[in-house]
């Protein structure tokens, strides 16, 4: 960045947009957030179908991680806003088709986080929570649970911070974000390197504390429970 480029962040036309973009800010967290929480949901319970004894089950859970993890987020946001309302006679808000979409695209990788984390703890301590009388509930719980969740969480975390830059995806379909509200003042400013800018910066904002606060409880809890 030059420094004439550089001085011009400074500008009063550049920082006068401030409130308008911090209005998309704020959609963008709340779409963030519905959607960490719907894809999490999702996540959990196509690992659970991915390790069913079922074959159907194992199928149908393969074939949802194999087609939303194999195509652009790009065409299924497209598909899911233009087409699925056609298919099904029921017409979506931009928000709602992003959330939905969303939810589906990244819960198939939180699918992959959750199986794997699953699957890490040792069967040795499964077995012995039976031994002792334990229910599947109780053992899942109070044995596989914890165990698991700190082998997760660097990897869920990244995903959720990959969901947050992913949402910037949501403006191809009108959904009023940081990004879209940044597109919208750029014929305003003329200013379209510092708009976009002020953006990075606002997402920086939010992901380095949450990667600096995942990483530090990773560390204690592995610390605890001895991983």
């Amino acid at each position: 960045m030059s420094r004439g480029v550089a001085l011009e962040m400074f500008s009063p036309l550049i920082w006068h947009q401030l409130p308008f973009l911090l209005v998309g800010f704020r959609t963008t967290l709340y779409v963030s957030g519905i959607c960490l929480v719907l894809a999490t949901v999702v996540g959990i319970v196509v690992a659970l179908g991915l390790l069913s004894r079922l074959f159907v089950v194992r199928a149908i859970a393969g074939l949802y991680i194999d087609f939303f993890r194999s195509t652009p987020l790009l065409i299924q946001l497209v598909w899911v806003y233009y087409a699925l309302p056609l298919l099904t006679g029921y017409s979506m808000t931009s928000l709602e088709a992003g959330i939905l979409g969303l939810t589906l695209y990244e819960g198939s990788y939180l699918t992959e986080i959750f199986r794997s984390g699953i699957m890490s703890v040792a069967t040795g301590h499964i077995d012995a929570g039976r031994a002792l009388g334990m229910t599947s509930w109780q053992v899942f719980h109070q044995i596989v649970l914890p165990q698991a969740a700190v082998r997760m969480l660097p990897a869920f975390t990244g995903q959720a911070l990959t969901l947050l830059k992913d949402s910037s995806i949501l403006s191809i379909i009108a959904v009023q974000e940081l990004l879209w509200q940044a597109e919208s003042v750029i014929p305003i400013t003329l200013h379209s390197m510092q708009m976009l800018t002020v953006v990075a910066i606002l997402y920086f904002a939010v992901g380095f504390p949450v990667a600096l606060l995942s990483n530090r409880l990773h560390a204690r809890w592995a610390f605890d429970q001895g991983a």
